[in-house]
């Protein structure tokens, strides 16, 4: 086996830290509190590897993440974040990596990603909810997750 030269870098956060920040920053971002620079630039500073936004969403997505922030009480919050943020960030970083490439790939390999992605479950879904705000389906009866 070859000495590989160049170590792994590892962060000098556990799973449930980087979730945290990762959270957090992503939805500061959708919110346009963070620009995609400053995002990088302190995802980069806490987590220490050489994260960016997409970086967070990927990893978002992933098992390790999403059983950290399983771990959390229900009633977890940390000054104004709940976990019902944390969850909605998971959420949002599954259809951020389904649907935000311009040529329709997925960005992640996540095992929900492929559910965010249009022809998916909750891309239909989201979908339907789009074109009913649109008032584009004035008739339509409710998703059957709705019923």
């Amino acid at each position: 086996m070859r000495h590989n030269p160049l170590p792994k870098k590892k962060s000098k956060l556990p799973p449930l830290g980087k979730a945290l920040i990762a959270a957090k920053v992503l939805l500061e971002v959708r919110d346009e509190k963070l620009d995609g620079k400053e995002a990088g630039a302190l995802l980069r500073r806490e987590v220490g590897l050489q994260w960016t936004v997409l970086t967070a969403a990927q990893y978002l997505t992933g098992k390790e993440a999403m059983g950290a922030l399983d771990s959390l009480a229900a009633h977890w919050s940390d000054g104004d974040w709940t976990k019902r943020q944390m969850v909605e960030a998971v959420l949002f970083a599954n259809l951020f990596c389904a649907q935000a490439h311009p040529k329709g790939s997925a960005m992640s390999a996540g095992t929900l990603v492929p559910a965010f992605k249009p022809g998916g479950e909750f891309g239909n879904l989201l979908q339907e909810l789009q074109a009913r705000a649109d008032g584009l389906v004035p008739d339509a009866k409710p998703h059957r997750s709705c019923r």
